[in-house]
């Protein structure tokens, strides 16, 4: 963070003594920009002090250095109002890259159009294509508004490095927001400037905005009325559903709010980040594993325990136990005190005559054959003297 003063007030943007080819160093892109940019001014002068961008007629959105300062500033739109307030990132490194991000308020409503959306959830991936509006000073002094069109090299979990063969960010730059151009004619806040190198010609680092989103829009709220966005208030008359509505703290994780993001009894790990949440999700969470099903890594494991359970076996999703009872009913014990699948048990095979083929129909015709009719007492003789004519006449071979 010791570059910042470097790139916000220093003179340390030095380079070649002809100034069409510094300025071009410094700034690179093409004048003018889109009507959502603003200048952040030094109260009482004209002098850039960082750039920011409109969110909301009375919302900015600019970096925390920018907005960490004791003297009064100004926005310079279509026309000038004051800064009431800015509020910093809560995070105790606010000022370091990862979460360099402030919500200014206005003291009036600004008259001039544009607005830009907030990115919620990843919406960044290396080589996308961003615009850059900022009032950085040229080397006359001068800071007018400048766009510049560049590319997203790396991206991390806070923040994003930009580089552009056309020039980059530079001195009261601090505060652009890198936006993504939509279908639909409008943009989205994707990173705010950080910080850079002190000749502005190498890659650019930036705040990223979504993984900051929610904390933005509960700021607004404060002094915003509320809306059909997600602001942490909820509006019923809304013509698509207010994702807040059914976010409420309620102590339930439940499928009512739509965003679960937007739910503080949800996980923050719930959507789809490669993390298997441990906590509370309103429905199955993709990224886990089932225990005892293979895993490569802690983090797909709910319990966050992926470990050898056998011998020879590869690692699986499992949990520590003591006994059969710390296990899910299909699991058991084992020797390493970790949870495992318990093992099929064959039916054991009933030993003696029972188990030989075919015994048990042969006892079957012996039981029927000994539960036949006696025949009626006239029949006796008969069924006797036909019996025996019938044994007498079977060939001797018969008998083996």
């Amino acid at each position: 963070m010791r570059w910042v003063a470097l790139f916000l007030v220093g003179s340390a943007c030095g380079g070649p003594s002809d100034p069409s080819v510094l300025r071009q160093r410094i700034l690179g892109g093409t004048p003018g920009g889109p009507t959502w940019a603003v200048a952040l001014l030094r109260g009482g002068t004209n002098e850039v002090h960082c750039s920011a961008a409109r969110l909301s007629p009375r919302t900015l959105l600019t970096a925390a250095h920018c907005a960490d300062a004791n003297e009064a500033l100004v926005a310079r739109t279509a026309g000038s109002t004051h800064v009431i307030s800015a509020t910093l990132h809560p995070h105790p490194r606010a000022r370091d890259a990862a979460f360099d991000v402030a919500v200014v308020e206005l003291a009036e409503p600004s008259e001039s159009p544009g607005a830009l959306h907030l990115a919620e959830g990843q919406t960044a991936e290396p080589r996308q294509p961003v615009l850059i509006a900022g009032f950085g000073t040229s080397s006359t002094g001068v800071g007018d508004l400048r766009m510049l069109e560049a590319t997203v090299e790396t991206v991390t979990a806070t923040t994003l490095t930009i580089v552009s063969d056309a020039g980059a960010p530079c001195r009261g730059d601090s505060g652009a927001v890198a936006a993504r151009l939509e279908p639909d004619g409008t943009a989205t806040a994707l990173a705010v400037v950080s910080f850079g190198d002190p000749q502005c010609v190498q890659a650019t680092t930036f705040a990223r905005v979504d993984t900051v989103a929610h904390w933005v829009r509960q700021t607004m709220a404060t002094w915003e009325g509320p809306s059909c966005s997600a602001d942490s208030r909820c509006v019923m008359a809304c013509t698509t559903p207010d994702p807040d509505c059914g976010c409420e703290a309620d102590g339930v994780c439940g499928d009512r709010c739509i965003d679960a993001r937007l739910d503080p009894d949800c996980a923050s790990d719930c959507s789809s980040d490669g993390v298997c949440s441990a906590g509370p999700c309103p429905g199955p969470d993709a990224d886990c594993v089932a225990p005892g099903v293979t895993c490569h890594s802690l983090v797909q494991c709910a319990s966050r325990r992926c470990a050898v359970v056998e011998a020879a076996g590869s690692p699986v999703c499992t949990s520590a136990c003591e006994t059969d009872a710390d296990c899910a009913p299909t699991f058991e014990c084992g020797a390493r005190q970790l949870c495992r699948q318990r093992p099929e048990r064959v039916p054991d095979v009933p030993a003696g005559c029972g188990s030989v083929p075919g015994t048990g129909l042969l006892a079957g015709l012996w039981v029927s054959r000994r539960r036949q009719p006696h025949p009626p007492s006239g029949e006796s003789a008969m069924t006797t003297s036909s019996s025996r004519k019938v044994a007498g006449s079977v060939p001797a071979r018969a008998s083996r």
